[in-house]
């Protein structure tokens, strides 16, 4: 298998077969095997770089098999490392071009993968370690609580159920309220220990918050509602047996002395007894006799299983130790004196978290390639299990990553009517007020951006919900030119766009049909909001800082509004000749491009251009010379006309920032979080203005450092944040590019960008079917001659 994993391109179809051939194994007996095989498997695609590997194993059937493997480990934590594997497995093909990838993207694969994020689902529960930790701060201590009873529900039935194995299922006793308790440990001063906020802070259980749930009875704030609290029985996860009240406690001290007086006495008998019936146990425990009362929840021959009616457990006696209660004083009839309780404040966590953030990066690898794959998680009801995920998720990396499928999810009509629907809006503002990752806050400011800008009813939503005021609070509490500000400024400013366009016909919902005065309201609050935001960035030294209308940095959604300007686009309005065209099929249009790269000096294997030196690269028919200084000022618009005419000349080229105009290596000024969303903003700029999207096997980037020639010490000096950037375009055949806004197409000819006519489009599709055909037509003139 060593040989395999050095050369995955030579993987022969007999060792393809025999792997897949073990994973086929009886689900029963050879699940070691099955797992050790896909752990080659996926070592052996996660090695693969072309991508031929991955493609081999998913047109054999892998993925019927990982989908098995997937539910095997989902269904129990024991068997978690097959589920981990399965995803791996899958995460590596998504990351297939979009062809290839097209299997996974099917209902039965996206199913699987929303109920990591349903916690409702079972991958969501108290572990061991939940319930162990509890038993060690509670059970058999004299604790504080506030305390709230509410109406048991069928869940926490069902949970109880499971917990004791069903033996509780015939209880004659069994409550129908369960207590709510927040507990407090405060036998030691110095150390008082809050229950809820230790598991959450240890990460044992995510915190929930009580007063968003619906259903949540309403908490007696009274002094009445604090109680002692005795725990008995820890059941499993937040449930727990306890005595509420000094009273409970007090009888529940009246009940064992009448028990131990009964028994001294020789008032109580052994007896037989039938499933049902109440009874008196004697056990020994440290060597002394402990009396309870219980009731029998089965019998055999020499043992009886009971339930103590005042402590919780269940436990096997001897049929000797079995007493009766009949005769016995009037207290010891009294009801159950215990209470079923849950721990207030927490809810289950998913088993793996790493397992929920792989599954959201699978699904954002395929919304990305595909907008079919957005109408699978829609028809799946995925837009609400996401928004609930969210809204009580408190891992922010996970989020981060959800935040971006859901971003991916945001685009279409349908797809924003849907999130419509929801609580996206608010309960993604409420996350941004308690934040402390500043990627998941850029995050929550991109989502809330893409599902305001292009739909009036969004806008609405966003200002009820006292957007304006949130977004302003994390603009103030922000770093002064961070990307979080700017991604905040952004969105504002995008509120504003639209609503400056027509102050009657945005926010609120209906405004139209509304009266002039409330016009007027709205128009005020414009002006409001546009004083607001110069407050602030007067406030911080901002004023001087402006966002340009149509950029790539910080720039995730392009309003429908923005146009190329013609004078700044250096677009041209050359016509190509019938035979510029062939040549350009036929890829005589000029030789092979130049990659920049080839000009860059190379120090410890790394690429670098020497600040304010020539380079042998300048704008022709395969480069486009970028003289931006900084990314703020990149349109978008412009270099995807670009991008659309590189595309169309089926050669591709380089379009490269930080060169001058006459090919000096100045450089461009981008910090860490700049490059990144930079990064963003190309790939936006591909899905968003260009017909069809430009995939990204079609496309990529590089960043390369600029670096200061020290003559004295005759050492390269790198200057900080300062990068020659290159998008580049891969060779294209069998599509024509169109802009999106105006189904322009364009063609890249010398150094200048071209608009294709009607005319340059029809010859153009001819000579590409001549062309489809050329090499058929060539070989019957062989044979003719």
């Amino acid at each position: 298998m060593s040989i395999l994993g050095e050369h995955p391109q030579k993987i022969t179809e007999k060792s393809l077969s025999y792997l897949l051939s073990l994973t086929r194994l009886d689900i029963e007996g050879s699940s070691m095997t099955r797992l050790a095989a896909l752990s080659v498997i996926h070592q052996l695609i996660t090695i693969d770089p072309t991508g031929d590997v991955r493609t081999l194993f998913l047109t054999n059937g892998i993925l019927e098999q990982v989908l098995m493997e997937f539910d095997f480990g989902f269904e129990s934590e024991e068997n978690s490392t097959f589920l981990e594997v399965s995803l791996n497995i899958l995460w590596n093909l998504s990351k297939l071009a979009i062809c290839p990838v097209q299997p996974l993207i099917s209902e039965v694969v996206f199913r699987r993968l929303m109920l990591l994020f349903d916690s409702t689902s079972s991958f969501y529960t108290f572990s061991s370690q939940f319930t162990s930790t509890v038993k060690s701060l509670c059970e058999n201590k004299h604790l504080v609580g506030h305390v709230s009873p509410c109406t048991i529900s069928v869940k926490v039935k069902e949970d109880i159920t499971k917990a004791t194995r069903g033996m509780l299922r015939t209880v004659s006793n069994f409550p129908t309220e369960v207590h709510v308790c927040t507990l407090y440990d405060t036998n030691d001063p110095d150390n008082e220990i809050d229950l809820t906020a230790h598991l959450v802070s240890n990460k044992l259980a995510w915190p929930l918050d009580t007063k968003s749930k619906p259903n949540q009875q309403k908490e007696d704030e009274s002094e009445n509602a604090w109680k002692d609290v005795i725990v008995t029985e820890v059941i499993s996860g937040p449930y727990f047996w306890a005595h509420i009240g000094i009273e409970t406690i007090e009888n529940m001290r009246k009940i064992q002395n009448l028990l131990l007086l009964e028994y001294s006495s020789g008032r109580l008998h052994q007896m037989s007894c039938v499933k049902g019936d109440l009874i008196v146990v004697a056990k020994e425990r440290d060597g002394e006799v402990f009396l309870f009362r219980a009731e029998v929840l089965s019998r055999k021959p020499q043992e009886v299983r009971v339930w103590a009616l005042d402590y919780g457990f269940v436990v096997d006696v001897a049929a000797d130790n079995v007493m009766n209660v009949y005769g016995t004083p009037n207290n010891l009839n009294l009801p159950p004196q215990i209470k079923l309780c849950s721990i207030q404040g927490v809810q289950a966590q998913p088993r793996d978290s790493l397992m929920v953030k792989l599954s959201g990066a699978i699904l954002c690898n395929l919304t990305q390639k595909s907008i079919p794959a957005g109408d699978v998680i829609l028809k799946l009801d995925g837009f609400e299990t996401l928004q609930k995920f969210i809204e009580i998720s408190p891992d922010q990396d996970t989020n981060t990553e959800v935040l971006k499928l859901i971003t991916n999810l945001s685009y279409g009509e349908r797809k924003r009517r849907k999130w419509l629907e929801t609580d996206m809006i608010p309960v993604l503002l409420g996350k941004t007020m308690d934040q402390t990752n500043k990627l998941t806050l850029q995050n929550i400011l991109f989502c809330l951006t893409n599902l305001i800008i292009r739909c009036d009813e969004a806008r609405a939503k966003f200002y009820h919900s006292q957007g304006i005021d949130t977004i302003l609070t994390v603009l103030i509490t922000s770093q002064r030119n961070s990307s979080v500000s700017r991604a905040a400024i952004h969105l504002l400013k995008v509120f504003i766009q639209r609503l400056n366009q027509a102050s009657t016909e945005c926010l609120p919902m209906n405004m139209s049909s509304r009266s002039g005065k409330k016009s007027n309201h709205m128009k005020s609050e414009m002006d409001k909001l546009l004083q607001e935001m110069s407050d602030v960035r007067l406030k911080r030294g901002e004023i001087q800082y402006a966002i340009p209308e149509d950029r790539l940095s910080h720039n995730f959604s392009h309003d429908s509004r923005e146009a190329i300007r013609p004078e700044l686009a250096d677009i041209g309005q050359y016509h190509p000749t019938k035979q510029q065209l062939l040549d350009m099929i036929e890829g005589r249009q000029s030789s092979d491009p130049v990659p920049i790269n080839a000009c860059a000096k190379t120090f410890d294997n790394k690429k670098y251009f020497i600040k304010d030196q020539i380079v042998d690269i300048q704008t022709d028919s395969l480069h486009e010379l970028r003289p931006n200084k900084t990314l703020s000022t990149v349109s978008a618009s412009l270099i995807s006309t670009h991008v659309c005419g590189m595309l169309n000349n089926r050669k591709g080229g380089e379009i490269i920032f930080g060169l001058s105009t006459i090919s000096k290596a100045e450089g461009l000024r981008a910090s860490r979080d700049d490059r990144d969303e930079f990064r963003l903003g190309v790939d936006r700029m591909m899905t968003d203005k260009l017909s069809p999207p430009a995939l990204h096997s079609l496309f990529d980037m590089e960043y390369h450092q600029v670096v200061e020639d020290n003559e004295d010490s005759e050492r390269l000096i790198p200057i900080q944040d300062l990068y020659i950037i290159v998008i580049r375009i891969k060779p294209s055949k069998g599509s024509l590019y169109t802009m999106k806004k105006d189904n322009n197409s364009y063609i890249r000819f010398g150094s200048t960008t071209a608009l294709l006519s009607m005319q340059d489009l029809r010859n153009l599709v001819i000579l590409e079917e001549e062309d489809r055909y050329r090499s058929q037509i060539i070989e019957l003139r062989h044979k003719l001659q």
